[in-house]
């Protein structure tokens, strides 16, 4: 189990100068690539994040990739002028067709195939614990301010 703890990273910009922001996580042989970019999709204003695992070493390595989305803001110091975080109102969480939508609102969609999907609420602990277990809980649908969503995808 590896976590943004365990791990070194860097950050960069894609190409070196491009607005594309790009962090890698490096832990012994595992790279863990996050790259953002935002589009407009039919006048929509779209977030694309892409993950690229490598695997450096010479042995097969099998794992997980657990990707949640959790109702935090989270800013670098050089962003938190005037500027409070916190939590975000999410009010609900539902998932259909391989589409979240959060607050009837905001959909999240996956470009690639996984393997589950799960939300928890408040009252059930924090995401962590199910990531942590390595398990995806089993509601699709829910209605608590605190709902976290987990999507899972198996890597070889």
């Amino acid at each position: 189990f590896i976590t943004w703890n365990d791990v070194s990273n860097s950050q960069s910009l894609n190409r070196d100068y491009l607005p594309i922001p790009i962090v890698e996580w490096k832990y012994n042989d595992f790279n863990l690539k996050t790259t953002t970019f935002a589009a407009n999709v039919e006048g929509k204003p779209v977030l694309v994040v892409n993950y690229t695992a490598e695997n450096k070493s010479d042995m097969m390595v099998e794992g997980k990739l657990f990707v949640t989305l959790r109702p935090f803001q989270v800013n670098p110091p050089s962003q938190d002028l005037n500027i409070v975080g916190g939590t975000a109102n999410i009010r609900s969480i539902k998932y259909s067709d391989g589409i979240a939508t959060v607050n009837d609102t905001t959909q999240v969609l996956s470009l690639s195939t996984h393997n589950a999907f799960g939300a928890t609420e408040f009252d059930q602990g924090d995401i962590t614990s199910f990531v942590s277990r390595g398990e995806v809980p089993s509601t699709h649908i829910s209605s608590i301010i605190s709902v976290m969503h987990l999507l899972h995808s198996n890597m070889t």
